[in-house]
């Protein structure tokens, strides 16, 4: 069952609908999609020249002790028997495990949801030029708002923020340069219009939108519950506080208005301009200065052995 299309990768931010849409995607019976294997995001690069039997030996060794690919159900003493048999790159051996994970769902193309592909679309489409990338970008403030329901403390609105628009201009970026590979879809508007969003999306990655494919995303969009669903949209509105508002106009109103969200525009009154000036900026401009520092040190100590650690261990994506 030969793969003849490009990979299909889901990429963007946590919370912004990765998940959903390579649900809705999978109903299809073309697209087997693997999800947070980190292969671009940790592996790549990471021991060394592959072509070298060192680095080599060590990469598989920690693959083999990667759960997530046994669940796959990745025969990884096939992928090095194949591996070994023409160019030993990671970009070969990722499609390898790619092709196995699709085979071993039994379908014919083979797909990887997993935040962090954008920053690594030079890397994917030198090794596979006919692939498409989904990058699903989701309203900042609803975004934020998930996030903070694991628990808000000062500052978090500024790493959202930061995180936010790194990762809208990278989207921007991309699709800009490479216009017939990478699709940008926002998250209102695969709940909001599911049955047109995945037409598009499915012409996008050469995959006619089914019935079976439209139904599921129809059917995605109308099920009740939190978080992902309709009722999710718009919810920054009636919740989020004005001085954040404020923030959050101040730091990302060029990115809001490329992507086609609107600005908040709400007044402050005397009271709140003190307590923006106080506390809302400042807390919030200076927590992703902080958090970058606090990830560098981690990584100094911790060294690849701990980086290894953490993403073997399924951290979330």
């Amino acid at each position: 069952m030969p793969v003849d299309r490009g990979p299909v990768f889901i990429g963007g931010l946590d919370r912004s609908g990765k998940t959903p849409l390579r649900r809705i995607l999978e109903s299809s019976s073309e697209i087997a999609f693997s999800r947070r294997t980190y292969l671009w995001t940790h592996f790549l690069g990471r021991y060394g020249d592959l072509a070298e039997d060192a680095p080599r030996a060590r990469c598989f060794a920690e693959l083999r002790r990667y759960r997530r690919l046994a669940e796959l159900g990745v025969d990884l003493a096939v992928v090095e028997r194949e591996l070994e048999a023409g160019p030993r790159t990671y970009a070969r051996l990722f499609g390898l495990i790619g092709t196995q994970a699709a085979l071993a769902a039994g379908k014919p193309r083979w797909g990887e949801q997993e935040g962090g592909v954008e920053d690594r679309l030079q890397d994917l489409l030198r090794a596979f030029p006919e692939a498409r990338v989904v990058h699903m970008l989701r309203d900042p403030r609803d975004r934020h708002l998930v996030v903070a329901a694991d628990g808000r403390r000062p500052g978090l609105l500024g790493i959202s923020v930061s995180r936010w628009r790194a990762n809208a201009r990278r989207a921007l970026t991309n699709a800009a340069g490479h216009p017939d590979a990478y699709l940008v879809v926002r998250f209102e508007d695969l709940a909001a219009a599911p049955r047109e969003t995945v037409e598009r999306i499915g012409r996008f990655i050469g995959e006619p939108a089914s019935e079976q494919l439209t139904a599921a995303a129809v059917d995605w969009a109308a099920a009740p519950g939190a978080g992902y669903q309709m009722a999710a949209v718009g919810g920054w509105e009636a919740t989020m506080a004005p001085t954040e508002l404020a923030f959050v106009d101040a730091h990302l109103a060029a990115e809001l208005a490329a992507i086609g969200y609107p600005l908040a525009r709400r007044p402050l009154s005397p009271g709140q301009r003190l307590a923006y000036v106080g506390m809302t900026w400042p807390f919030n401009s200076a927590s992703p200065i902080v958090a970058r520092a606090v990830a560098t040190v981690a990584r100094l100590r911790g060294g690849s052995g701990q980086g290894s650690k953490v993403q073997l261990d399924e951290a979330p994506a």
